[in-house]
């Protein structure tokens, strides 16, 4: 019984200030990477298969990335820091330098992972529903461009195609481009040109008509 109490006596009691010390350290590494995570997944929302951001919610972004790379940054700097006190002896986390690049490591990473969900959730609320396109058929397409030939009469049929637009998703951002060779009505001579039409698919209104 006597030599368990002479053991825990010999053990050195637990240094607070080591303790506060470690945690700080590993918490401004976790913060650190988080927002080096958090920016890089920021960025990958502008790839051609991610999101299409509205012009407001764009300077949100920005905003965002800055606040973010400043925290990174912030962090790097107060990891430096640690090594230099460790040296010297000093375990106080609430040293100026210390503290203050810990501050804002923490604000600019709260603002920013604020600044993406209000940019995310603004997108999806803000996102057109999908339209249901009037045209869905090269046919219908082709209907809706000969509707407009008179007086001219259709001789063949170049080509129907259906441009895509910014958004590959939406019918709304693109067109039929229907070409079309005709002759007009009465022309003695068989003179055939080529007629170009793109057409709303969702209106079924004519956008350009040669």
């Amino acid at each position: 019984m006597s030599t368990q109490s002479d053991e825990s006596a010999d053990k050195p009691s637990p240094n607070p200030d080591q303790a506060a010390f470690d945690s700080t350290t590993n918490l401004l590494k976790l913060l650190t990477s988080l927002g080096t995570g958090t920016l890089v997944f920021s960025i990958g929302l502008l790839a051609p298969n991610g999101f299409l951001f509205a012009g407001w919610i764009k300077f949100v972004l920005i905003v965002t990335w800055i606040c973010l790379f400043l925290g990174v940054a912030a962090g790097i700097w107060a990891q430096s820091l640690l090594p230099l006190q460790l040296k010297s002896g000093n375990l106080d986390i609430n040293t100026p330098d210390l503290r203050g690049a810990a501050m804002a490591l923490e604000s600019f990473f709260v603002l920013g992972i604020l600044g993406i969900a209000i940019a995310l959730i603004a997108t999806i609320l803000t996102a057109p529903s999908a339209v249901k396109a009037r045209l869905a058929t090269p046919i219908s397409a082709l209907l809706a461009a000969n509707r407009t030939m008179f007086p001219e009469k259709l001789v063949k049929i170049g080509k129907i195609e259906l441009l895509k637009g910014v958004d590959e998703g939406r019918n709304a951002d693109s067109s039929w481009h229907v070409q079309l060779y005709v002759k007009k009505d009465g022309q003695r001579r068989r003179t055939v040109v080529a007629r170009d039409f793109y057409i709303d698919p969702v209106t079924g209104h004519i956008i350009v008509e040669p």
